[in-house]
């Protein structure tokens, strides 16, 4: 086994490491010596041949390992001289999506709509855009929540059967006719 020199596992320490090029680089390490043969990382780090490749080009380009050519010999090693490491930072890319401004009258459906079955703003949120209503239709919603309210299908085991904001509006729920009992202006 290799003896590592402390200064090297200080860098190491230091230096971030993506998962793969680790175990790519623990077989250099484990093997104290150069690396000819693609299918060596391959056998003993059990990944595939792409991800084995993707990780030594990926460790080459960091200048963490050391590639030779002599003519069509390539070999790897461990660049031990560690200040000439270059850190690569951790990218993620995000797509910065431009929501549009919802109404008004999504937060009056919204803070209308049943408690137990607000379950998800955003996708309620989203498919209020979707359907984009006019001040009157965004009316006619919040109106006909009223109704559902007072349904039979709703009140039924502590609201049990009220579908979620998001399904509500997906469906379209608001051109149905709720079953309401007779007395329902009593209570």
């Amino acid at each position: 086994m290799i003896q590592i020199q402390d200064e090297i596992l200080d860098a190491f320490a230091r230096f971030r490491v993506p998962g793969e090029c680790w175990q790519v680089l623990s077989v250099i390490l484990k093997r104290n010596k150069t690396i000819t043969f693609l299918s060596q990382f391959v056998n003993l780090t059990g990944l595939k041949r792409s991800a084995v490749h993707r990780s030594i080009h990926r460790l080459v380009s960091m200048n963490v390992i050391l590639k030779e050519v002599n003519g069509k010999k390539i070999s790897y090693s461990l660049n031990e001289n560690y200040n000439s490491w270059i850190q690569v930072k951790k990218v993620i890319e995000r797509q910065e999506v431009e929501m549009p401004e919802v109404s008004k009258g999504f937060f009056d459906f919204w803070n209308s709509y049943p408690k137990s079955a607000r379950l998800n703003f955003e996708l309620a949120k989203r498919e209020w855009i979707k359907l984009n209503p006019s001040d009157e239709l965004a009316q006619e919603i919040v109106n006909s929540l009223t109704l559902w309210i007072k349904s039979d299908q709703w009140k039924k085991d502590n609201g049990k059967y009220v579908p979620s904001a998001h399904s509500f509006l997906i469906y379209k729920r608001w051109n149905d006719i709720p079953q309401i009992k007779k007395n329902w202006m009593e209570e």
